[in-house]
């Protein structure tokens, strides 16, 4: 028996070896979510303005292009959930906060949760990076190397980014991520998101967590910025005229409230097709653009 468990050992100390070797060398390289997290942990207290949302926002919006001093902690994929998490989790050390800019569009209304949308890597990120306590610290969400598939695109991108002398954090140093110029298209969101919005539960409790994030903003005496991004005309007229409607009826529920004012980008004039990198995502010069706009709403509040 003693000669079998010994074999057993044998075989398994290196897997283990080789498991915890992979999980140090994933959480050395560089990532937008533990830079994010250092950032805002040592500079907090200067922050006057906090961009939360998805990716249209982390590629929409520059804090360097704002009068006030303001950071993104907008993220791929963020949900509602993780904008609730990020102001609770920061919000307390932002002495001169004044107002946090909320995304709601389509997205972040009809989708679930990054775990139910199989996203588990990044809810890894945020569980390993910022601390968030959904999942216990013994599960696999504690784990970079449970994700494998992820690991090895993520190491490949940093070896490739370091061989040619480039950044592969993914952000510049006020948490927003420039898109360049070049085009890309297809509707296949538009399709995907219609057949989300069939599920009525998600749509109640995504609206259920905008509200968490509007009372907290009230609680705390800090005003919510509340929008609507741009999209591509064409885009906006492939997604389901029923679940626009919605989209705007919640934005202008919310904006009801004194410390809410909710403006919906969709169809601005001042923002063209040519500004988009693809459907929903800006160029870099249509997130400029855009921010400028911003800071025109912040100034005037």
């Amino acid at each position: 028996m003693k000669k079998f468990v010994k074999h057993i050992l044998w075989f398994v100390l290196p897997v283990v070896i080789l498991l915890v070797a992979g999980e140090l060398y994933m959480r050395s390289i560089p990532n937008i979510y533990r830079y994010k997290d250092q950032w805002m942990r040592s500079r907090a207290s200067d922050v006057e303005v906090l961009v939360l949302g998805n990716s249209h926002s982390f590629d929409g919006i520059s804090p360097s292009r704002l009068s006030c001093k303001a950071f993104n902690l907008a993220m791929p994929n963020q949900t509602f959930e993780e904008d609730y998490f990020m102001l609770t989790n920061y919000g307390p050390g932002c002495d001169s906060l004044k107002t946090v800019i909320v995304q709601l569009d389509e997205c972040n209304l009809v989708l679930p949760s990054l775990e139910e949308m199989g996203y588990n890597d990044r809810a890894t990120y945020y569980r390993i990076y910022m601390g968030y306590d959904k999942h216990s610290r013994w599960s696999l969400y504690n784990f970079e190397m449970s994700n494998p598939a992820t690991c090895w695109r993520k190491a490949k991108r940093y070896w490739q980014a370091k061989r040619d002398g480039g950044n592969d954090l993914g952000c510049d140093s006020l948490g927003f991520s420039p898109q360049g110029e070049l085009q890309r298209g297809g509707n296949e969101d538009a399709e995907f998101l219609t057949k989300m919005w069939q599920k009525v539960s998600v749509v109640k409790e995504n609206v259920r967590k905008l509200t968490k994030i509007s009372d907290y903003c009230r609680d705390h005496g800090l005003h919510m910025l509340l929008i609507t991004m741009p999209y591509k005309r064409s885009y906006v007229a492939n997604l389901d005229r029923n679940m626009v409607k919605m989209v705007r009826m919640v934005g202008e529920q919310e904006g009801k409230k004194p410390h809410v004012t909710y403006i919906n980008f969709q169809g601005d004039d001042r923002i063209a097709d040519s500004d988009f990198i693809d459907n929903s995502h800006l160029t870099t010069s249509g997130a400029m653009k855009f921010s400028a706009i911003i800071d025109s709403v912040l100034v005037a509040d």
